[in-house]
């Protein structure tokens, strides 16, 4: 008689990171941090699976991470959460590298970097974007949206 194989267990790990952009995202809009925070449990579980990224010439190679689109309107996705899966040991690991805005492939940006993948001639367009995207966020409103 041949046992069923037991699924592997999943252990869910941020980048470090990560988790301070997700803290970012709840300061921002709460919803939006709410919506990651859902999807990032249902990959964890194995009920979602992202889209798989590859080598991309301008971000550099993250073929070891998938994607997900989320944002609080399903009909323009504003964000992407960028992870990866590996195995260590008996447990399968589900890392979140990134979880950021999609203007100007930021979040994709942010991965390659992190994972140091990140092309050298890339590099000042990472200062350039990341600069934009801190400008922005320090001209709104410091009142919580999403409430």
């Amino acid at each position: 008689m041949v046992s069923p194989r037991r699924p592997r267990e999943r252990e869910l790990r941020y980048h470090l990171a990560a988790a301070a952009d997700l803290q970012r995202l709840n300061s921002d809009d709460t919803r939006l941090a709410l919506r990651a925070r859902a999807l990032i449990g249902l990959v964890k579980d194995g009920e979602v699976v992202g889209q798989p990224l590859a080598l991309l010439p301008s971000y550099g190679d993250l073929s070891d991470c998938r994607k997900i689109y989320f944002g609080v309107d399903a009909n323009a996705p504003t964000h992407r959460i960028v992870y990866r899966e590996f195995p260590d040991g008996s447990v399968q690991v589900v890392e979140v590298v990134a979880v950021e805005a999609r203007d100007e492939g930021y979040v994709y940006l942010l991965a390659a970097s992190r994972l140091n993948v990140l092309p050298a001639e890339t590099r000042a367009k990472l200062n350039r974007v990341h600069q934009a995207v801190v400008q922005r966020r320090g001209a709104r409103p410091t009142e919580r949206r999403g409430r």
